[in-house]
């Protein structure tokens, strides 16, 4: 079913067709963040989440001094935690 919408200008006898076409990238992207019935795409996402989370604290590691965990960057990784945190607090939790 096409989502459309015809405007008719009777002066001008004329019609003008509005409608959305589907974007392919943005439809694939939601088809599969649906995951409707796909048990092989969750292990696949899964597995996504635990290098991505593997990346993340690696990378918390990477600087020394400073920079690192015990300056700047244990500042941004508190912020990075409060800001959930603060949501879920203040919106009520789930």
């Amino acid at each position: 079913m096409e989502n459309r919408t015809l405007h008719v200008d009777r002066k001008k006898q004329s019609v003008f067709e509005e409608g959305q076409e589907p974007r392919f990238f943005l439809r694939l992207a939601n088809w599969l963040h649906l995951n409707r019935g796909k048990a092989a795409w969750t292990a696949i996402a899964d597995g996504y989440a635990v290098l991505l989370l593997f990346l993340a604290s690696s990378g918390l590691f990477m600087l020394p001094g400073r920079k690192g965990l015990l300056g700047r960057g244990g500042v941004l990784v508190t912020l990075g935690a409060l800001v959930p945190a603060l949501y879920v607090v203040l919106s009520g939790g789930p």
